[in-house]
């Protein structure tokens, strides 16, 4: 588990919902075909695929998504925030350096 106060120390691109934030600890997870409702996603970005870009199923269930800041990333998460108000959308610089914060 994570302390959800750790998930903002670091510099962060954008943040939508923040203030639906409900508990003090969360499960990360990186897979989404094991995702448990109530975790943090991380959405790492891979060599071939972005798995942001196919999140949209999973958002009802998010308390927090990370994801890296790209332009149609964060077009996305201006849609997504408003269609899923109580999904708390983290952009950050680089997935793979805010996975080495934690």
């Amino acid at each position: 588990m994570i302390a959800a106060e750790l998930f903002f120390k670091p510099k962060y691109t954008e943040i939508w919902n923040k203030h639906t934030l409900k508990r003090a600890y969360y499960q990360v997870c990186t897979d989404s075909r094991v995702y448990k409702e109530d975790w943090v996603f991380l959405a790492i970005k891979g060599e071939r695929h972005d798995p942001f870009k196919y999140a949209e199923p999973l958002l009802g269930q998010l308390p927090l998504i990370i994801f890296q800041a790209t332009t149609e990333n964060i077009n996305l998460a201006k849609n997504w925030s408003v269609k899923f108000p109580q999904t708390i959308f983290l952009a950050v610089e680089d997935t793979e350096k805010k996975k080495e914060i934690w």
